[in-house]
């Protein structure tokens, strides 16, 4: 209801950028210190789904953590569903980082922040898929809904 009542600002431009755009939450304070611009991005979370492609947000956030400089970086490829149904995407090795996966089942939306929770994500990386029917026209996709209940910064990557 308070969604109804109050006009988002993130959700409207996470749908409609069509630009990699980066979202704070409120009172997270994200990976670059504000004191002396060190960075801290050490967990890296990325939701995997068939639809839309993952691998603009796999190629994206590895680069992210290359040109910060990033020496150790543990990413996590999270997918929902069964486990024979988890994307294969290509994973850029670099010395320090490593890759994980984790297969959960449940809804969507709370397995992966649920993850994102458990292993203190200093950032999500996604790639938007937009509205599928009228229940996400109702409460919202689940980019959207990812955005709302994160507790890192998001990186929305439009799928090419």
């Amino acid at each position: 209801m308070a969604r109804w009542l109050h006009r988002a600002v993130a959700e409207p431009v996470a749908r409609y950028a069509g630009a990699m755009t980066l979202f704070l939450p409120q009172d997270v304070a994200g990976f670059i210190a504000l004191a002396d611009g060190a960075v801290t991005l050490r967990r890296i979370l990325i939701p995997m789904a068939q639809v839309p492609r993952p691998h603009a947000a796999v190629e994206v956030a590895a680069g992210l953590a290359r040109t910060l400089g990033c020496p150790e970086v543990a990413f996590t490829l999270v997918h929902v569903g069964a486990p024979g149904e988890m994307p294969a995407v290509h994973e850029p090795r670099h010395a320090g980082w490593t890759w994980d996966r984790v297969v959960r089942r449940g809804d969507v939306v709370e397995q992966i922040l649920d993850v994102s929770t458990a292993g203190a994500a200093d950032l999500m990386v996604l790639t938007p898929q937009g509205h599928q029917g009228f229940l996400d026209a109702l409460r919202g996709s689940t980019s959207e809904r990812l955005l709302r209940g994160a507790r890192c910064p998001v990186l929305a990557v439009p799928a090419p």
